[in-house]
């Protein structure tokens, strides 16, 4: 049987009857008998084009973007109707009466003396807001494809990049409310809330502790968790000594990545080794990446001039490290860094050239309301300027650069309460249709979810495992 064009038109029609739908009124002619024959007619080169295209190409799959919240067991979701103020109160422990005490009157306390109960309350402001924004091109849709699998599963999946970024959100959000709890300074962790280990040894930016160090790990947290299961009560795991009993069940250990791995390939990996699931961590060990508060620094130079008298610079962008000095020809040390400002032990000589060479930390640049770029989204970091607040991108950046910056880098570790990270709800996620223009061709489709509160209670057991300073 001989083929031609308007008969594989004619069969597909007959396989796809809906696909019409899905596809302009011109492609829709050009897949009828009637309209195949007008286009030979006009344009005989366009439909043999066509239909070239339709016989090499299909569309076999779609694959579509996913993310995943690694910390998921970490912290603990309330939903509120109302309010903006987030207040939370504890409920103190009485004085206890000591058992070497003697000569108690029979009668007991005097009904006419007057204690009040302790309490302890925090706020928390609302801090948490979240949008985003996907448009629905019907005309367009309707020109890339000539069946419904293509329409519904590629616009299923770009519908479904609007959970995906509230996930992620939610994600990058909860290790930043670990950051600002580990380095509050209204309630800095204790002496009691830390543990410094001995030695950590890593190798290329991976974890690579020796058989003794993981041994000592082990041993601190069995540690660890024995005293927190032999004491009644105590406040040396919290910042606002909070008197209460700690339940080793709702800990959690939150570590770098590698942990798992380190302590298979040097413990379980041993020969010999009698009991190995008693000689371990006594926590569940979840793995992150870091512990928030990211950020990055560019290297700058300064440039001034002496006068013979003055000692004290001021420089110009924010200094974070790494400073190397010349005065004239000559590098020095002999100075101090405080304020953002360099202040030498002696006033360099009059007209000598001073090089202040340093790491300067990088501010990001959002992505405002006015902002024209159709591909970013509000509150997408666009770009890195050397001053904080600022609107507009002044810092062209190389990859090899940029220098990134964590925090926390002696944190190996932190063993917390799962309620130790908190989320506040009062507005879920909500996602709004509204046509652009009045053919209704576009749709944006507008996800908002605003006036949440993220962050963590220093009421709520954390303790930091650290390696010791580099």
């Amino acid at each position: 049987m001989k083929y031609s064009n308007q008969f594989i038109s004619d069969e597909l029609i007959k396989a796809f009857p809906d696909f019409q739908r899905f596809i302009s009124e011109g492609a829709s002619n050009l897949f009828q008998s009637r309209g195949f024959q007008m286009e030979m007619e006009t344009n005989k080169d366009r439909a043999n084009e066509v239909y070239k295209c339709i016989n090499r190409f299909v569309l076999n799959k779609v694959d579509i973007a996913d993310v995943k919240d690694p910390l998921a067991e970490l912290g603990e979701t309330y939903a509120e109707e109302f309010g903006f103020e987030t207040q939370r109160l504890a409920v103190c422990q009485l004085p206890e009466m000591s058992p070497q005490a003697r000569n108690i009157p029979r009668k007991g306390v005097n009904n006419q003396q007057i204690r009040d109960g302790i309490l302890k309350e925090r706020y928390i402001t609302a801090n948490d807001d979240f949008t985003n924004l996907i448009t629905k091109r019907f005309f367009n849709m309707k020109e890339m494809f000539v069946g419904d699998y293509g329409v519904s599963t590629v616009w299923a999946g770009m519908l479904k990049q609007i959970q995906n970024s509230y996930v992620k959100h939610n994600y990058l959000y909860k290790k930043e409310s670990i950051h600002r709890g580990l380095s509050s300074t209204k309630y800095p962790l204790k002496d009691t809330q830390k543990i410094t280990l001995s030695s950590w040894t890593t190798s290329n930016g991976r974890m690579k502790p020796t058989a003794a160090e993981i041994a000592e790990l082990i041993e601190e947290t069995n540690l660890l968790h024995s005293e927190i299961e032999t004491a009644s009560s105590t406040d040396a795991f919290n910042a606002m000594d909070f008197d209460t009993a700690v339940d080793n069940e709702r800990l959690v250990m939150v570590c770098r990545v590698g942990m798992k791995a380190a302590i298979k390939a040097r413990l379980y990996g041993a020969p010999g080794i009698f009991n190995k699931d008693d000689l371990t961590i006594p926590y569940k060990i979840i793995e992150t990446d870091n512990f928030g508060g990211m950020y990055k620094v560019y290297p700058v130079s300064d440039d001034f001039v002496g006068d013979g008298t003055e000692k004290t610079f001021e420089l110009t962008s924010t200094y974070d490290g790494s400073p190397v000095v010349t005065v004239g020809d000559t590098a020095t040390t002999a100075f101090t860094i405080a304020d953002n400002a360099i202040t030498f032990e002696t006033a360099p000589a009059n007209n000598a050239a001073i090089v202040v060479s340093y790491n300067a930390k990088l501010y990001p640049v959002y992505v405002g309301e006015n902002d024209t770029d159709t591909t970013l989204a509000i509150g997408q970091v666009k770009g890195y300027a050397l001053t904080e607040g600022a609107t507009t991108v002044t810092v062209t950046l190389k990859d090899e650069d940029i220098i990134p910056v964590d925090p926390h880098k002696n944190v190996l570790a932190i063993i917390v309460d799962k309620g130790y990270v908190f989320r506040i709800v009062r507005n879920p996620l909500t996602v709004e249709t509204e046509p652009v223009n009045h053919l209704g061709q576009y749709v944006n489709f507008s996800a908002v979810s605003m006036n949440n509160t993220a962050g963590t209670d220093p009421l709520y057991t954390v303790i930091e495992i650290l390696t010791p300073e580099n």
